[in-house]
């Protein structure tokens, strides 16, 4: 039986960015400008929600829950005086829905609905860009796939490294290496000599005292391009990634440790599989059953399911055995990389992931939550900060806003910080008005001047350094 169950699409996504607007000729101008004040007041609302769900962990049953919680003086209604359409989505996290000048469902051009989701304005895929989201899916899984073997290959390699310290010599083979496992932990290091195609590493003793650990790709064939190429891990890259020994995975942050490539995210999605699994007995088949009202006795796992913060969905590929892992294919969506095209991983091949307990999910989130937004908060601010860069470099002169970046990202959408608030943006400039330097700020959990931990402001300028350092 194959062990790659992963031929299931990741999440029936119903909705991208970026709604097209009806030409011009076609809409009046007096309907444009209550299409766009009605954007506003959405766009609006929708921080709001994202607040509230900060707060209650969870989105509002209603919009009247942020009148009840203090956080708005009345639910606003649209440009054309009637009263928004809201459900929590599993999908997006929540549906606001304007149903336009008409104010039925439906409808063209001015009539046309306009609905917002957790991460901005949606529309309903075409059959087209259906078939391009599956195939962008599909290649994200194939990457995926090589960063699960690299990984894997390392903790293979780790083990030939111990080998010939023990017995004075290379083994023989790969065979020579596995005894039946009998614990969680040696059942994880046992899987890693299976490649996630259901094919066992090839092996060799080279000479100079060297070997390889060998994988075919996809295909299984020597040669091949993309995932079907082949690829070894070496006795001197074992040496320089370390020997995975307990205290060597945990530094590369197996078990919570933070690296280069640190995303918290992958941990935690990698805990709701979990999760459902100790409440199924089985492993979901796609992260979008963790939003499913029955995967727990108590309701879904999640509300909805996050993104990286350049935009890419997180890759779940669940494997026949029992063993899965989420990955993040970093900035370039491919397998590899460091800085930002760094991956991460979780559960860290050869490791047993341990679930949280629910004393612990009680205690995290007065204590940790916070705490963990500063990082993302980090994250986004620096990449916010390179792009403003990348334009300077590009053009020879740094933006005067934000808006003239935002092309690059998702939507088109400059993103807000953790807490719902926009970063702020300024220019240093020399005494002829030339901009010399630039800050993309963030004011911390509280969104104003000033505060401590948590709520302590900071910026990433030029540099792409954090202002002030962060405390060790």
């Amino acid at each position: 039986m194959p062990r790659l169950l992963a031929a299931f699409c990741a999440l029936c996504v119903a909705a991208v960015f970026c709604l097209a607007q009806a030409g011009p000729d076609r809409i009046a101008r007096a309907d444009r400008l209550k299409m766009r004040e009605t954007r506003d007041t959405m766009n609006s609302l929708a921080t709001d929600l994202r607040t509230y769900r900060d707060l209650q962990r969870e989105y509002p049953a209603t919009l009247q829950d942020l009148v009840t919680k203090n956080m708005r003086e009345a639910v606003p209604k649209d440009a054309w005086g009637r009263d928004f359409s809201y459900a929590r989505s599993k999908e997006s996290g929540f549906r606001l829905t304007s149903h336009g000048a008409d104010g039925k469902e439906g409808g063209e051009g001015a009539g046309r609905d306009i609905v917002w989701g957790s991460a901005g304005e949606l529309r309903e895929l075409s059959a087209e860009e259906k078939d391009e989201l599956e195939r962008t899916r599909e290649a994200a899984r194939a990457e995926a796939c090589l960063v699960v073997a690299r990984r894997e290959m390392a903790v293979v390699g780790s083990a030939v490294v111990k080998h010939r310290a023990k017995n004075g010599a290379w083994p023989s083979s790969l065979n020579d290496l596995r005894t039946p496992p009998t614990t969680d932990e040696e059942r994880a290091k046992d899987w890693c000599f299976t490649d996630p195609w259901a094919r066992s590493y090839g092996y060799k003793a080279l000479d100079h005292d060297n070997f390889a650990v060998i994988c075919l790709g996809a295909d299984g064939k020597e040669g091949g391009a993309g995932a079907d190429a082949d690829f070894v891990v070496t006795e001197l890259e074992v040496r320089l990634h370390g020997n995975n020994d307990d205290e060597e995975i945990r530094w590369r942050g197996g078990w919570g440790g933070r690296t280069q490539g640190y995303d918290w995210q992958v941990g935690d999605l990698a805990q709701g599989v979990l999760k459902y699994k100790e409440a199924k007995g089985k492993l979901p088949a796609t992260l979008e059953d963790l939003l499913a009202p029955d995967a727990t006795r108590n309701g879904p796992v999640r509300r909805e399911l996050p993104r990286t913060r350049f935009g890419h969905e997180y890759v779940y590929l669940p494997f026949a055995d029992g063993e899965f892992y989420v990955v993040s294919l970093g900035k370039d969506g491919l397998a590899g990389g460091i800085e930002d095209d760094s991956d991460a991983i979780s559960p860290e091949p050869g490791t047993t992931l341990r679930p949280y307990r629910d004393w612990e999910e009680e205690a995290r989130p007065a204590i940790n939550v916070n705490a963990e937004l500063v990082v993302v908060a980090e994250e986004q601010a620096r990449d916010i900060a390179a792009k403003v860069q990348a334009q300077k470099d590009k053009g020879g002169a740094y933006p005067e806003a934000l808006d003239a970046i935002k092309a690059e990202f998702p939507g088109e959408v400059i993103p807000a910080d953790p807490w719902g608030n926009a970063f702020q943006y300024t220019l240093r400039k020399d005494e002829a008005g030339a901009a010399t330097g630039f800050a993309v700020k963030c004011l911390g959990s509280d969104g104003q001047e000033g505060g401590d931990d948590h709520a302590v402001d900071f910026w990433y300028d030029e540099t792409l350094t954090r202002q002030p350092k962060a405390p060790e």
